[in-house]
Formats: C-alpha cells, structure tokens, sequence
C-alpha cells in the first residue's frame, strides 16, 4: 500500500533514538544493510544498500518519521532521489510506504509492510479514497486519522503483511 500523506504530521513525528545505527537483515538470496539517523533537527534518514542482482552494490535512501498511537508505532518511508553524488532531495511525487515495527526480546527490530485486503475493500466500498491497480492499493487525498482507524481496529492479519526482522550491527 501506497499513501500520498504519513500517518501523522513530521511537526509531531515521535523520535525513536533505539532505531539509530547499522541494521542487517537476510534474505534468502542477499544480505540487506539499512544504516538508520536522525538529523539536528529530528528529521530521520536511512541508507539501505545491499548487493543488486547484478552483483555490485546497489542503495536507495529514504526519509521516515515514527507515528505512535495507544496500539502500534509505525514507520512512514518516503524515497529520496539523488540529484548529485553529495546532495538529495525529496521524491517529486510525494509517496510514503508504511510499517508496523516492534522490538523482539532479543532486540531485533519486526517490521511489517502495511498492506492486504482491508484497504482495498475500503477502497471498493469508498470507505477511502485511493484506486487499486494490479498488485498495489494507492491511498490518495485522505485524511491520515481515517487510515489509522482502519488500523487500529482490523485484525493484523488484515492489514498487515507478512514481516521481517533486523538485526543491530553497529551504533549510530
């Protein structure tokens, strides 16, 4: 599931300080490396790199802010595109990608793609606002609260994809 708009207002964003750091997850085919910050004036960026399929080293970086309600944290993620080799800038078509996360007992992050069937029968029943196109929903000119009450009171299974998990490597 896609969204034109996080789930909360960046002014508001909560500041997670355990996600700094080196992070690593593994695939079945690759090993996946996020490098996690935040800047001086709270804003988050990571670095996700790993080796492409054609075996070099492939990147992207992404913006996120937390939102925090009584159930769940979320992670917003929004691309950023490279305009030089030292400068980025926001994606042109604002889009941002949502997360359910959690810290296991042995200190892994859980995370959980936000997605399934509950947001594209809200769709098909103009419940929200958005289209579905052929394996993704798009959530368009909708008010974040409607996105997280059907949230908070779907069952995980609903709206939550199968998850995976992240290893600490390294501090910030």
């Amino acid at each position: 599931m896609v969204s034109d708009e996080p789930l909360s207002s960046p002014r508001y964003a909560y500041r997670d300080s355990r996600l700094e750091g080196l992070w690593k997850t593994e695939g079945e085919k690759n090993v996946i490396y996020v490098y996690a910050v935040y800047d001086a004036r709270g804003r988050g960026s990571m670095l996700v790199f790993g080796r492409d399929e054609k075996g070099g080293i492939g990147h992207d970086y992404w913006d996120y802010l937390i939102t925090r309600t009584s159930k769940h944290t979320y992670l917003n993620v929004s691309p950023r595109d490279p305009i030089s080799r030292r400068q980025l800038q926001s994606s042109h078509g604002k889009a941002y990608v949502f997360f359910e996360y959690h810290f296991s007992w042995f200190g892994e992050v859980v995370l959980s793609p936000v997605g399934g069937p509950a947001f594209s029968e809200a769709i098909e029943k103009k419940k929200l606002h958005g289209k579905n196109e052929f394996l993704t929903t798009t959530i368009s000119r909708e008010n974040p609260e409607r996105i997280l009450q059907l949230l908070e009171n779907s069952k995980p299974k609903d709206v939550l994809m199968s998850g995976f998990r992240v290893r600490k490597i390294g501090g910030p």
